[in-house]
């Protein structure tokens, strides 16, 4: 199979996936979750609002921080120069690189898990911290796409077995998150459909009862085969 079909069938994949993972959030939870998120979500970051909003984003998006990592995430948010640069990030339009730079500064904050037991490594919420800014972009902005990426460990797992991205990247740096997610945009959309794409296939290939390893062999399989209907399906019908 010639790469430009391979590339025709990766579209049509992932555009019957994002279709299907419309599907998944209108009748479940997410629903109500981006709901209640799109109105209370603002351009304010001072303590008592980042504290509200970093508690519903933790609970909502599953990043299984404990209350008091998400008080200190709350912390980091308020300080007065964050704040600043919260608030700079999402009034621009778009983002340079060293935009990128201080973002990456800002979402590698680590946050001590327990002051009591010095074995307890400190604890980096960068996922979190990137869903917070992403979040917040998309909602103030009145947009369906963010400007901004998400990392997501699902995310990074599928771009990493699919070979979307030719070449050497580190995901958890932002500026190469950014990159990154930038070059399968140009295919695929914007940072949040190929946040919502990706991570519905993700939850196909990484967390269903086949070993992992048979996963992403089927995958590879079906990006290139004319099964492309079979594996929507699958993804509707997964709990």
């Amino acid at each position: 199979m010639t790469e430009k079909l391979l590339l025709a069938e990766q579209k049509e994949l992932l555009k019957s996936i994002k279709s299907a993972h419309k599907e998944l959030v209108t009748k479940t939870r997410y629903y109500l979750d981006k709901s209640l998120l799109e109105q209370h979500i603002n351009n304010s970051h001072d303590f008592e609002n980042a504290y509200f909003k970093a508690t519903l984003i933790n609970a909502f998006y599953s990043t299984h921080m404990g209350a008091d990592l998400v008080y200190q995430a709350a912390r980091h948010i308020a300080n007065i120069h964050n704040q600043n640069l919260i608030k700079q990030i999402i009034q621009k339009n778009s983002i340079d690189e060293d935009d990128l730079n201080n973002i990456n500064i800002f979402c590698h904050k680590k946050l001590s898990r327990d002051k009591l037991n010095e074995n307890r490594e400190d604890y980096n919420p960068y996922s979190f911290f990137t869903k917070y800014l992403a979040i917040h972009d998309r909602i103030v902005n009145k947009k369906e796409e963010s400007k901004l990426p998400i990392y997501d460990t699902l995310v990074e797992k599928v771009i990493k077995s699919s070979d979307l991205v030719a070449g050497r990247f580190n995901l958890r740096n932002y500026s190469s998150l950014f990159k990154t997610l930038n070059i399968i945009g140009e295919y695929y959309g914007g940072f949040s459909s190929i946040d919502n794409i990706l991570w519905t296939l993700g939850r196909f290939i990484f967390q269903n009862k086949q070993k992992k390893e048979d996963q992403i062999l089927i995958f590879k399989r079906r990006l290139s085969s004319g099964s492309i209907s079979e594996l929507v399906k699958e993804i509707i019908l997964m709990k």
